[in-house]
């Protein structure tokens, strides 16, 4: 079942009023991993890395040139 935007939403606000959840969502993952279950860590990892791109937008790789979103 896909993510509702009101979830990611809920995921961000979280991430930004209370950072300890984030990490605690990380330590929950990496603890997943290295007890055998990678697809559920990767679950959380994923929620984790697409609620970091909602709060913080494109990364800007070519700062340089002005290019924003593109492969370092």
């Amino acid at each position: 079942m896909p993510l509702t935007r009101d979830f990611k939403r809920a995921v961000v606000e979280r991430m930004q009023r209370e950072p300890v959840s984030a990490q605690a969502q990380l330590n929950e993952a990496a603890s997943l991993f290295l007890n055998g279950d990678p697809a559920t860590a990767r679950l959380i990892l994923r929620d984790l890395v697409n609620a970091g791109r909602l709060a913080h937008g494109p990364r800007c790789y070519h700062s340089n040139t002005g290019i924003c979103g593109g492969k370092p």
